[in-house]
C-alpha cells in the first residue's frame, strides 16, 4: 500500500511553506546577523558597516591585546544601541563585534 497525498493536502501545504516565507524573523535577531557578516571584512571596504557609518563613531580606543575598538552610536527615537567593533590593525580586518542596548533599539527591520 502506498501513500498518496491529496491535491487538496499538498496545496495546503505549499500555502503554509509559502506564508513562512513572510516572516523572516525577529528585527534584533536580523541585526544580529547583519553585525555579524561584518566580521572579517577589511577595514578599507567602503561597504563595511564602520565606514558607512563613520558619522556615527563615538570613540576608538586601544584593547590591551592590541587591537582598536571602535564604538559606534545608533540612535533611536527613545533609546539607543552601542555598537562595538574589533579591528586587528596589523590584517585591516574586523575581527569581532558585540553592542550594548536592548533588543528594542539594536534591531534592523527585515
Amino acid at each position: 500500500m502506498t501513500f498518496r497525498p491529496s491535491f487538496k493536502s499538498i496545496c495546503i501545504v505549499m500555502f503554509a511553506m509559502s506564508l513562512s516565507a513572510c516572516f523572516p524573523g525577529s528585527a534584533h535577531q536580523n541585526f544580529i546577523d547583519t553585525m555579524q557578516l561584518e566580521v572579517g571584512k577589511s577595514t578599507e571596504d567602503p561597504y563595511a558597516f564602520i565606514n558607512h557609518y563613520s558619522d556615527l563613531l563615538v570613540t576608538i580606543r586601544k584593547l590591551p591585546n592590541g587591537h582598536l575598538e571602535q564604538e559606534i552610536k545608533i540612535s533611536r527615537r527613545r533609546g539607543n544601541c552601542h555598537v562595538f567593533f574589533e579591528i586587528d590593525e596589523k590584517q585591516r580586518k574586523i575581527v569581532s563585534w558585540r553592542y550594548e542596548g536592548s533588543e528594542e533599539y539594536c534591531a534592523i527591520v527585515p
